[in-house]
């Protein structure tokens, strides 16, 4: 659903992005009653980006909100990002190393962490083997 959700964001700026390629290459020969059209498509077309950059700036708000006051860690080296905390678990990515992360939770051997996956472009959360994981900083109080 969240996939969805910024496929559909991404369509929209899409959208929008040829939407003002075409206003820039449009022929200044126009009628009157094509003027006015183009004047208030592009009202609107004004209209959905402020929408957009709103979504956009309560998503990144929303982003900082669910990691604030988490612990910070990267990956110290290359590691499988998995679905359970176990090895024989589906993989859900495979991090690089430096990949920043936030630590939720530690069980055992293992750490819940939120990462951005860069596919969805959205966080995510996933298990990796704490021998992976480099502790940057310490929660905030």
């Amino acid at each position: 659903k969240e996939i969805k959700g910024v496929g559909a964001i991404k369509l929209i700026e899409l959208m929008l992005i040829a939407i003002t390629i075409w206003h820039l290459m449009v022929p200044a020969d126009l009628s009157p009653a094509e003027q006015k059209a183009f004047t208030e498509m592009n009202v609107k077309i004004e209209a959905v980006q402020d929408k957009l950059d709103k979504i956009v700036t309560a998503n990144e708000a929303a982003d900082a909100s669910y990691v604030e006051g988490l612990p910070r860690a990267e990956l110290k080296r290359d590691a499988a990002i998995r679905r359970e905390p176990q090895g024989k678990a589906p993989v859900l990515m495979r991090g690089v190393e430096g990949t920043q992360l936030a630590v939720k939770e530690a069980r055992g051997k293992w750490r819940l962490v939120v990462y951005r996956d860069l596919l969805a472009d959205q966080l995510s959360e996933g298990w990796v083997y704490a021998p992976a994981v480099q502790m940057l900083d310490e929660p905030a109080s």
